[in-house]
């Protein structure tokens, strides 16, 4: 017979599975606690989706079509440049595109000079974090979007690479996944994600120059459409996939106390 500072059978049960319970319940507090962020990622995803293909449907070749007759760096142009081998015809709208050309060169030479100082025994602040954060969210999309250039397989607007089929020269559109070659491109803008994954970060961190990092995205999409480099499809997949790498960058290697540090630090 079991003795009463034993406890009964059930009761030892009980206690016995009661480690089991408390598992179980925060398990189920995680996966509700992701319920929220994982509808809005799939709501972003949708709505990504949705205007990207009226976009395509409806909106590409008429505004590709209109900035080949109205605008355009071959009307604007004010000097020629070689552009990984083809020689481009440069002006306003590629000026415009620039800064986010120039921060996929700066960021591996920033990314070197930290790298060097690290194994000098410098330890990043705030400050360094939030550059790292920077680097690591260029390297991301770089890499992400070459990645998805190779898998849908879109043409250009323009053959501004000098031989590519285009929309305009051959009346070339849409998708041919896995193709290969710098012809089949466009989808998504590399540009458009860099400079969109930078903005992200620093609206984040230094959220009272909001408006500026807002006319920067602004500024380099602009001139990508009105250089006819990229659909607007294009565009609308750059801004969704920089957004979304920034955010997860800033998630990955940034605390809030970090990103309000810097916040006053900035004042």
């Amino acid at each position: 017979m079991a003795s009463s500072e034993s406890g009964s059978l059930p009761d030892v049960a009980a206690k016995g599975l009661e480690p089991n319970r408390r598992a179980w319940r925060r398990s189920a507090t995680g996966l509700r606690s992701l319920r929220k962020p994982s509808l809005r990622i799939a709501i972003a995803a949708a709505t990504c989706a949705i205007l990207i293909g009226v976009s395509t449907r409806l909106v590409d070749r008429p505004v590709a079509t209109w900035v080949h007759a109205h605008l355009g760096d071959e009307r604007f142009g004010w000097f020629t440049a070689n552009y990984e081998g083809h020689l481009l015809r440069l002006g306003p709208f590629s000026l415009m595109a620039s800064p986010a050309q120039a921060l996929e060169q700066l960021t591996a030479f920033v990314f070197a000079v930290l790298a060097i100082a690290a194994l000098a025994g410098w330890r990043p602040g705030i400050r360094g974090r939030i550059v790292l954060a920077l680097c690591f969210s260029v390297f991301a999309v770089m890499g992400v979007t070459s990645a998805a250039k190779a898998v849908f397989g879109r043409t250009w607007p323009e053959s501004w690479l000098g031989d590519n089929p285009s929309w305009i020269r051959d009346s070339v559109f849409g998708f041919f996944p896995f193709h290969q070659g710098a012809g089949w491109g466009s989808f998504p803008s590399g540009h458009t994600a860099v400079i969109a994954a930078t903005a992200t970060i620093l609206w984040l961190v230094w959220p009272e120059l909001r408006a500026v990092w807002v006319m920067l995205v602004a500024v380099v999409v602009a001139g990508l459409i009105g250089a006819n480099y990229h659909f607007v499809s294009d565009i609308i997949g750059g801004l969704y996939l920089g957004v979304a790498v920034g955010l997860g960058i800033v998630g990955l290697s940034l605390s809030p106390s970090d990103r309000l540090a810097s916040t006053r630090r900035s004042r």
